[in-house]
Parts: structure tokens; sequence; C-alpha cells
């Protein structure tokens, strides 16, 4: 985002991010700033109305009467589970006769006990067709489907490693390897297990337009061979909403993962398979602004997770993680360290120090502390599990690099920070393919957002441009900024060093793209990026264009479902502060006492627009000859400032102060305005951290 909202962006926009935690592989980045909910109950009490009802079980019937199965006909069922189980390891050994009889076995079973269209009979079929055709090949061919059973379990050891390049690798292998023996025209007989790990590695991987294929091909396959009811079935849609949900296609994720949840409740019940369905559905629920549906269902799921697995297993401890972050975002903040300090001790305890969840956690943790301003206490975490300075085999498996070099930032250890950065630019000559190089600058791009954040725009370049010269070298192609850095980021670094023609072409990139997004928040995120467009074009003076954005910004949210939003006041501020700057302060009235009329009906007074509204107010009612007026706003905007940094001393604060001390000196001539605005940007000079606007102050204040 642009310097003027750079600050409000997460919180005004409500942008879908992937989410750490949802998934233990899971690299991205956590979602947006806490959003404070109200809530009429507590952690405590949601999990307590869970805990009154456990876990639904699966239907077994009598295909003859329609009761339930007795208890001894119970043990029959879970004999069918164990052959199939059995079965399984037997194949895998070499002994495809034995796994033909044992699924021959379970099969009849199955059949005279549930009849032939109940899913464990459905799947006791699939299995001795399939070892049947096991035991009509040649050695050769057994051989050969020997070998693809093989890559497929590499493919998955590799997924659960989060080595999604080669899970992907692997898993494609396994269904080639099969298809090469029994062909591709009987759906049952091909490895969806490895198509599964294939869809899941190209989710994770960041190939969504890839995912998105497999996934259709999978469902076809699943459907025809299982049919549409089938557990297996539900399994590939909850794995495809969650894929869905890292595209930002909520709807579509939804739909997805009810129509699993109905799968299970009318086949296997509520399973650990379900527990997941749930878990992401409740991540959806909160991306599309139903907090209260969103906990109900993370509750269920851990609570489902916990009798299942018991409270020590990992998959327990993902819901820990999954809760955490939903408190987090909702601003029921009390809760999320107790949950991260919980699920980081299953992990460390039954996984192990040096595994990916544990490490994942461990950033998870910190994150929380850093969100909550407690840089200190984030430092300490990392450096109690990597040693310190960076443990460097550590930093380089679990690339927390970028990460711990944020945090060094955040309390001023400048050399610090650039160590750790120098580890993750030294990502990019290591990798040796794009999905380790596609991580590699996820990194990199984190480490120059920390820079960016902490207004040390010139850091932020030198990196960038060192950076650049990496990809172009692992590659063996020419590289530029566009290479490693999103339009959207490129378009404020460019602000940031006053280069406000780059900018506006980078911002107007980013708008493009988010227009042909299929994401359901589009909209939002082409509304920010026109924001985003209005303050350099203001640097350039270009007030006709900046103009012209915010008219379409102000259409796209007039619209209902906008009208009279945050953004709609944000729009109306911004058209405001064109017109002010463009000299038609009696336009520029207008619009700000709208804008104001609306953050006070949202009861945003204490937010970061609102004082941007403020100062804008303040000097639009000077250059009108209220200099009482003036004086009262930008005073009420610095003292808010003041309190802001009073909670936590970060740069983009201070920002918002530097722009309301300079509107007070040049309204009302405020002598200690103008002393405090001198001697914070000399400190500023000194610590090279001038961006923007703020660049050209030193001259216009003659220091």
């Amino acid at each position: 985002m642009s310097l003027f909202l750079a600050a409000l962006a997460a919180g005004a926009s409500g942008l879908a991010r992937p989410v750490i935690g949802q998934e233990p592989t899971a690299t991205s980045s956590p979602a947006d700033e806490p959003v404070e909910t109200k809530f009429l109950r507590t952690h405590e009490e949601f999990l307590a109305a869970a805990r009154e009802h456990p876990p639904i079980g699966g239907i077994y019937r009598s295909p003859e009467t329609g009761k339930d199965l007795s208890a001894d006909q119970m043990k029959q069922v879970r004999k069918i589970e164990s052959l199939l189980e059995d079965a399984s390891s037997a194949c895998e050994k070499g002994d495809v006769e034995t796994a033909k009889k044992m699924a021959d076995e379970a099969m009849t079973t199955a059949r005279k006990l549930l009849g032939p269209t109940h899913f464990l009979s459905i799947s006791a079929t699939g299995a001795r067709r399939l070892y049947g055709r096991y035991a009509e090949v040649t050695a050769e061919q057994l051989a050969t489907l020997a070998q693809g059973d093989a890559a497929r379990r590499e493919a998955w050891a590799a997924y659960k490693a989060s080595d999604f390049g080669k899970a992907e690798q692997k898993a494609k292998l396994a269904v080639e390897l099969r298809e090469k023996v029994v062909g591709s025209q009987y759906d049952e007989l091909i490895d969806s297990d490895a198509l599964r790990i294939q869809a899941m590695a190209q989710t994770e991987g960041g190939r969504a337009e890839q995912a998105e294929k497999t996934f259709v091909r999978l469902m076809d396959v699943l459907e025809r061979s299982f049919g549409k009811n089938h557990p297996k079935t539900a399994d590939a849609l909850t794995r495809r909403g969650w894929l869905r949900i890292t595209e930002g296609r909520m709807q579509d994720a939804m739909n997805d993962l009810r129509r699993a949840l109905s799968i299970h409740e009318i086949t296997d019940g509520e399973t650990l398979d379900a527990a997941r369905a749930m878990d992401h559905l409740g991540t959806a629920l909160a991306f599309n602004n139903d907090p209260e549906g969103a906990i109900g269902r993370k509750i269920r799921a851990m609570m489902i997770r916990e009798t299942l697995a018991g409270a020590e297993s990992p998959d327990t401890a993902e819901s820990y993680s999954n809760l955490a972050w939903l408190y987090h975002r909702i601003g029921m903040t009390a809760p999320v360290t107790p949950l991260r300090l919980k699920a980081l001790a299953v992990f460390e305890k039954h996984l192990g120090l040096e595994h990916t969840y544990t490490f994942t956690e461990i950033s998870n943790l910190a994150r929380t502390h850093e969100e909550l301003g407690e840089y200190n206490e984030a430092i300490r975490l990392y450096e109690k599990y990597l040693g310190k300075g960076g443990d460097r085999t550590l930093l380089d498996k679990f690339r927390l690099g970028a990460r711990l070099g944020a945090a060094y930032l955040r309390v001023g250890r400048r050399d610090d920070a650039k160590k750790m950065f120098d580890t993750v630019l030294a990502e990019i000559a290591r990798a040796d393919d794009d999905s380790a190089r596609r991580i590699a600058l996820s990194n990199t791009v984190t480490s120059i957002r920390a820079y960016m954040q902490n207004h040390l725009a010139d850091e932020a370049v030198a990196l960038l441009t060192d950076a650049a010269k990496a990809v172009a070298k692992s590659t063996g192609k020419p590289a530029t900024d566009r290479d490693v850095l999103p339009p959207a980021d490129l378009g404020t670094l460019y602000e940031m060093v006053g280069r406000n023609k780059e900018s506006v072409e980078m911002f107007r990139e980013a708008t493009k793209l988010a227009r042909q997004s299929q994401r359901d928040d589009k909209d939002n995120a082409v509304i920010m990026l026109l924001f985003a467009q209005v303050n350099p074009l203001i640097q350039m003076k270009d007030h006709r264009e900046a103009e012209a954005v915010c008219d379409e910004a102000l259409r796209m949210t007039d619209r209902e479902g906008y009208q009279g939003s945050p953004l709609n006041a944000l729009a109306l501020l911004l058209m405001g502060r064109t017109q002010a700057a463009n000299g038609q302060n009696d336009r520029a009235q207008f619009y700000l006492e709208d804008a104001g009329k609306l953050f006070k009906a949202n009861k945003d007074q204490e937010s970061i627009p609102y004082i941007h509204y403020l100062t804008e107010w303040g000097r639009v009612l000077g250059a009108l000859g209220d200099k009482s007026g003036g004086r009262a706003a930008l005073a009420e905007a610095v003292q808010k400032s003041r309190d802001l940094m009073n909670k936590q001393s970060l740069p983009e604060y201070e920002f918002l102060l530097l722009r309301a001390l300079r509107g007070l000196a040049d309204v009302a001539g405020d002598a200690d305005a103008i002393e405090e605005l001198k001697t914070r940007l000399q400190k500023r000079q000194q610590t090279h951290s001038l961006i923007g606007e703020l660049r050209d102050w030193p001259k216009e204040l003659g220091l």
C-alpha cells in the first residue's frame, strides 16, 4: 500500500491471506491484523458447550432391518477395516496373493453385513479389484507397480517434511507407473492417493492453477470409482476447500467443505478427516466475517481430535494452533498465547525439536509476541531455539532468518537484522529448483518488507537489488525488481524513495491483476490499490489523474455493501486530500465533512484513518481561514499519534505524528511543533529513514 495507507491497509481491507497453522506445513504469513469482536461467551464456555455432545459415529446399519448393528456386528466392521489395512501392508511387501485374499474376505463380509452400496463395501470391492489386477501381471510389471507404491510413500514423506517440489514429483511418478501397468481406463485402479498428494503438494507449493487441474482429475476418478458420497471423495473436497481458501475463493471453499461434512455425516461420521473439514470451514467462515460460526467449527474440530486422537496428538495440537490464529484475528487475545504454548509443547514432545511443525509453531508464537508489541519476547523465543545469532543449519532448514531479522529491526538491532537477511539472500543462490527458489524469494520479500515497515527504504532497495542479481545468477536469465517483489510492494517502495511515476505504474499493474482475480474479496483489493495510487499522484502534482482515481474509488464504495463503510470513508478522505492538494479547499471541505461523519458513525475515532482525517481536516480549515478550528483538529491528531506511540514506538506511528506536526506548524506557526518536527526529522536523517514526502521536508524547513 502507499505510505499514506500502509499502516491501515490490513485493518481496512480485510484481505484474505493464507494462514499459518491451518495446515501444519503452511509457510505463508499469518493473516490480517486482529479485528476486535465482542462475544457473549469465552473460550472456556465455547469449549464446554462443544463437549456436551461427543463425536457422532458412522452409519452402520443392517440392510435388511435398517437397524444399527449390534456390538458383535460392529466387531466385524472393525475386522473389515483391519483386513483392508493388512491387505495394503501385504501388497507393499510384495505378497499380492495374501493381499487379494484379505481384500476378498473384507469385501464378502462387508457386502453381507452392510450391503453392497455401503461405503465400506465399496472400499473393499475397490481393493479386491486392485489386488486382483496386481495378481494378474508379470513379474516385471509387478516390480513397476512396487516402484509406483514406493514413489507414493516417498511423496507422502516429502509432503510431511514440507518438501513440496519433491512430493509433487514423486506423486506424479507414482500415478504414471501405476497407469503404465494397469492403464487409465479403470478409475478404481488409478492411484488416487498419489493424485491427492500431488494436488496437496501443488497447493502448498503455491501452484494453485496446477492444483486445480489435478483436483479436477482426482474428483472425477473418485466419484466414478467410489461414488459421490464416499469418505475418500469427502477428503478430496476438504483438500480442495483448503486450496480455495488460499486462493481467496471463500464461497467455493465453503461449498466444498460443507459438502465434505455432509458426506461424512451419512457415512463414517465425525472422524479425524471430518475434523479437518470442520477446521477448514472455520477458517473460511472467519474470512467470511462469521466469527461465531468459525469458533463453533474450530472448537468442534478440536474436541473431535482430543476425543479420537488424544490431547497429546499432533492432530490435536494443530487445532490448538488454529484456534489461536482465529482468536487473534478476531481480537479475543486472552487464549492466544496459552493455546500456542500448548501446541508447541505437543509438537516438541512428540515430533521433536527439529520437525517442521515444531518450528512452524515457534514462528507462530513469536509472531503472536510481535503483533502484541512484545518484540524482545519474540527474539528471546527465537534465540532459545536457534541460539544467539541464529544456528545456520536451523535457519536454513526452517527459513526463520527473515522473521528473526524483522524482530531485530523492531528493537533497533540493525546489524543483527542484516546478518539474518544475508542468510535469506544466500538461500536464493543455493536454490536448485523452482520450488526452492520460490520459497527463498518469499523469505527475501519478508526481509525487504521488514526494512520497508521500519522506514529503512534505502536498505530495502539495496536488498532488492542484491536479490535481483542473485535470481539472475541462479536462473541464468536477466532479472529485474519485478522478479523479486510483487507490484503492490514495489509501488510502496518506489513511493518511499521518491520514484513516484514508477510507483503509480506498479500500483496500476497490481490493480489490473486484482481485477482479474477470482478471489471473493477482489473488489476490496481493487479499492485499496486505487487508494494507493493517490498519494504518489499528488506528489507528482497530477491532480487530475488523482481525482479520476478517487472518483472511481468513490463509485465503488457508494455501492450496496460498501456505502457508509470504513472504505467509503477512506475514499471520501482521499478525495478531500486530493482537492486540498489542488487548492480546491471548498470542495475538500465538502468531502472531508462527509468522511468525518462516517468515521464517527462507525466509531472509528481511535483509528489510524481517523488521525489522517484530522490532519487533512485541520489543514483545510486553516486554509479556509478557520485557524482556531484547524489548530484544534491538528492538535487532536498530534495527541492521538502520541497515544499510539506511547503504546508502541513504531516508525509508522511516528509518520502520523510528523504529518500532524507539519500541519500544526504550517497552519498555526506553532513554535513547539516546529522544534519537535525538526528534531525528529534530524534523527531520521541520521538513521536514513526519511521516506516519501518527508524526504523533501528538511530542505523546506531549512535543515
